[in-house]
C-alpha cells in the first residue's frame, strides 16, 4: 500500500473512532459515515439527496519533493483533502423566518470543528505513518454555494504531512 493510502487511512480511523466515542458520550451527536474516496460525487442535488447520513470523505491528494532533509533523505509532503457533506434537513432547506436553518448549520460548523478538525491537528500519526502533521487548512466552513444550490452543508479541510524518506 502507498504511503499516501496508508496516511489517509490512519486518517479515516481517526476520525471514525472520535466520531463512535462522541455517540457514546452524547447520543444526540450526529452520526456519519467516513470513507476513503478519490473522486466523491456530490456535485448536483441528487447526488446530494442521495447521501444517507452526514459523510466525511477522506481524499488522498498527492505528493510532493519538498526539501532535502539529510544527505540520505528528503522530505516528502502529502496531501490528504477531507470533504464533510450533509444534506440540509427538508423542513429547513428554504430559508425563513425561523431560525432553523441556522441554528442546523451552526451545530454542523460545530461538529465538524470538534470531531474532525480539532481530531486531525491533535493525533499523532508518527507511530503509524512516519509522519507528521504540517499544516490543517480548513479551506471552506460552510459553502454558501452548495447551501443555496444544493440545499447541502459542505466543509473542506486541507492536510498536509511530511515525511523524510530514503533518497537513495
Amino acid at each position: 500500500m502507498s504511503t499516501l493510502v496508508t496516511i489517509a487511512d490512519a486518517v479515516k480511523t481517526e476520525i471514525q473512532t472520535a466520531i463512535a466515542a462522541a455517540i457514546v458520550a452524547d447520543s444526540t451527536t450526529v452520526a456519519a459515515t467516513v470513507k476513503r474516496d478519490w473522486d466523491p460525487m456530490v456535485q448536483t442535488p441528487q447526488e446530494v439527496q442521495e447521501l444517507e447520513n452526514r459523510t466525511v470523505y477522506v481524499i488522498p491528494i498527492g505528493k510532493e519533493f519538498s526539501e532535502p532533509a539529510t544527505r540520505a533523505t528528503d522530505r516528502n509532503v502529502y496531501r490528504v483533502g477531507l470533504l464533510i457533506v450533509d444534506k440540509i434537513p427538508g423542513e429547513l432547506m428554504t430559508p425563513g423566518e425561523s431560525d432553523g436553518r441556522k441554528e442546523w448549520i451552526d451545530d454542523a460548523i460545530e461538529w465538524v470543528n470538534d470531531l474532525v478538525y480539532e481530531v486531525v491537528t491533535d493525533v499523532d500519526f508518527s507511530p503509524t505513518t512516519r509522519c507528521y502533521l504540517q499544516s490543517a487548512d480548513l479551506r471552506e466552513v460552510c459553502s454558501r454555494g452548495h447551501v443555496r444550490q444544493f440545499g447541502a452543508f459542505v466543509s473542506e479541510i486541507e492536510l498536509e504531512f511530511f515525511i523524510d524518506e530514503s533518497n537513495t
